[in-house]
């Protein structure tokens, strides 16, 4: 558990929770994790920078994980809509929430990656 903010690690994706649930899911990670997740979204090609078709690749993994989890919470009879992933670069702190949140660190490819989810 964490209270509002989290540290950016360098590339943040910001997923805004609206309907039964509102808040925002923020997928927290370095600027060499982004290129890798991006590099393994687009079949392997190599991510040497975050230009706009990496951005798009890593945009879209965001929306197939919360796609799936909003349809798996649909099926408890709670109903989520999301609003597009906006991207950011920064080291800046970011507010999730208005109180605590849930946040889930850990490697993907040895590169740090972290989930936040704050409901409001």
């Amino acid at each position: 558990m964490k209270n509002q903010f989290i540290d950016c690690l360098g590339v943040a994706i910001n997923v805004g929770l609206t309907n039964h649930v509102s808040g925002n899911v923020v997928f927290n990670m370095t600027e060499n994790s982004a290129k890798g997740l991006s590099s393994v979204m687009m079949m392997g090609a190599s991510v040497t920078q975050l230009d706009d078709l990496a951005q798009s690749a890593i945009c879209e993994m965001v929306n197939m994980v919360t796609s799936n989890a909003a349809t798996a919470l649909s099926k408890d009879g709670i109903a989520i809509k999301f609003e597009p992933p906006a991207l950011s670069q920064s080291t800046s702190k970011f507010k999730v929430c208005n109180s605590n949140f849930i946040g889930i660190e850990m490697a993907v490819d040895e590169l740090p990656f972290e989930i936040v989810i704050g409901v409001n």
